[in-house]
């Protein structure tokens, strides 16, 4: 993790998720042992997945982490995630209502 943003993981499908840079996407789908990142059905962009065969030595492996470190870097810190009580209205979160009785 980089500020907040992945950088790079391994999968449990096999190979090393890397996130890139947008403008080096092409580029690194045509380095040899990189596919696209897919998770359940769906193609993640911003990643790729290298196979194992792409990071074998520590060389190898270095330049794809540096390269997932930069893009992480790059991408910046996510705002944090909206829950239900954020959308509450400013009156009643968290306040409790009570009732007076009238005799």
């Amino acid at each position: 993790m980089v500020r907040g943003a992945m950088s790079c993981s391994v999968s449990g499908k096999g190979g090393l998720l890397v996130r890139v840079l947008a403008e080096d996407y092409g580029t690194a789908l045509r380095e040899p042992h990189v596919v696209q990142a897919e998770m359940r059905g769906r193609v993640m962009t911003g990643f790729v997945r290298v196979a194992a065969d792409g990071y074998r030595t520590d060389a190898a492996l270095k330049k794809w982490v540096e390269r997932g470190v930069a893009a992480a870097a790059e991408r910046g810190k996510k705002p944090p995630r909206k829950t239900k009580r954020d959308a509450a209205p400013e009156g009643r979160r968290g306040a409790s209502v009570r009732r007076s009785k009238a005799s």
